[in-house]
């Protein structure tokens, strides 16, 4: 029976079986990966269209069920869809607070379901929104108490003079509206970290994706070049008895997900590109700079050479024969930068591009010095050239010295002005 409906009700089967596992993240990863493979849409969560399990629509896409979003319980979702039903849908934050009502709704929900993206319908912005949750909350209690008092009638003549306004803040960035949405949903729904670095990446991988590899047989396995943001890290003993660990490591490239194990070598290998991740980090932390959300970093994304075959059970394996972060393949390889900002922006952020600038900028000379004493000179690079644009105008700068183009200072730009205000070259 569960076949048959799959194959005659695929949206309902999987809203059904998305119900049941909405606290097992990976399997609902699957579930979403099996139903954009059958062409049926997976709406995110929507105050105006969702109930507590996941459901179908007229249109035949499954509506993400709130049950899955951490910090959300049943009493709150059965209010605010019986509110939605005989009232209609809600207009914008401050409407939405003050018909669900503060006994139903405490900050700590309404900043869940904000994170979550179930607000974007109706909303400027996740972080505008959050930054207007005060007064979304102060709003709902003075309209309940003009109510209380009789004076709701004439409150309402009234609503579009007296309505609240959003908090004038900059909204979030991409990566920190993502992070928060991975942290109340296990997934990422509305986008993907590796979408800003796609360009980047099909320097090294082509347009090979987890979705379209195909493996080769065991005895002849198919060589390929795949990459992907690292989502879990598991360390397991080695039986050796040596002390010794290996890694099964989840890679996300927005298309699946894919695990791959490291041993001996290439263990030791993924040991120190965590390892100087987190010098990185800490040095960054030193300098003092912030980021919109705590514990927010670049994500970590591998480019791994491997053998891909699938064996008579019908699972794909791989064995590792190269690994490597994509910053140390950008810093290795590129040639140029790129960096576009709107007036506005660079003006606001000046000094803070320029400290962005100076701390990753090397003259040549120290360049050369650095691999004359490297081990591997090949790993330093020979720096980058850089472009700025800035509104209309473009320039270069010309001088003795050349650009790191690491994490810190890609991801930094972006987070200023925008996923595609960084060009990487690879081509002199």
């Amino acid at each position: 029976m569960p076949l048959s409906l799959k194959v005659h009700y695929p949206a309902e089967f999987l809203a059904s079986m998305m119900t049941s596992d909405c606290l097992k993240t990976e399997k609902l990863i699957a579930y979403i990966s099996e139903a954009d493979r059958l062409g049926v849409k997976v709406i995110p969560p929507d105050v105006n269209k969702g109930k507590y399990a996941f459901g179908v629509d007229e249109q035949g896409d499954i509506i993400y069920g709130f049950a899955a979003i951490k910090g959300i319980g049943e009493p709150l979702v059965n209010r605010l869809a019986e509110e939605r039903s005989k009232h209609g849908p809600y207009r914008d934050l401050f409407d939405f607070v003050s018909r669900v009502g503060k006994d139903f709704i405490t900050k700590g929900m309404l900043e869940a379901l904000i994170k979550a993206g179930a607000l974007d319908s109706i909303g400027p912005g996740r972080g505008i929104m959050m930054a207007s949750i005060p007064t979304a909350m102060q709003y709902a209690i003075q309209k309940e108490n003009d109510q209380a008092s009789g004076q709701f009638d004439l409150f309402s003549a009234s609503t579009e003079s007296a309505s609240p306004h959003y908090a004038e803040v900059r909204d979030w960035s991409e990566k920190t509206r993502l992070f928060y949405e991975k942290n109340l949903l296990g997934l990422y729904l509305s986008g993907h970290p590796i979408n800003a670095y796609r360009s980047e990446l099909v320097h090294y991988c082509g347009g090979l994706t987890f979705k379209n590899m195909q493996p080769g047989t065991p005895a002849h396995p198919r060589p390929v070049v795949f990459a992907g943001v690292v989502t879990s890290i598991v360390s397991k003993l080695s039986k050796k008895g040596d002390g010794s660990k290996f890694y099964v490591i989840t890679l996300d490239d927005s298309t699946s997900t894919f695990e791959i194990a490291l041993f001996s070598r290439f263990a030791k290998r993924f040991e120190d590109i965590v390892a100087e991740r987190e010098k990185h980090n800490k040095a960054k932390r030193g300098r003092g700079i912030k980021q919109e959300a705590e514990g927010q970093n670049a994500p970590l994304i591998l480019v791994v050479s491997a053998l891909l075959s699938e064996g008579e059970d019908g699972l794909i394996k791989s064995r590792v024969q190269d690994l490597s972060s994509l910053e140390a393949l950008r810093i290795r390889n590129a040639k140029s930068l790129t960096l576009c900002f709107s007036e506005k922006i660079f003006i606001d952020n000046a000094e803070k591009i320029e400290n962005m600038l100076a701390s990753n900028r090397i003259s040549r000379d120290e360049l050369a010095a650095r691999k004359r004493n490297a081990e591997n000179p090949q790993d330093i690079g020979e720096g980058c050239s850089l472009k700025l644009t800035i509104g209309n105008k473009k320039m270069d700068l010309i001088g003795n010295y050349v650009f790191i183009p690491s994490d810190e200072l890609i991801d930094g730009i972006r987070e200023m002005s925008g996923q595609d205000s960084v060009k990487v070259g690879y081509s002199s």
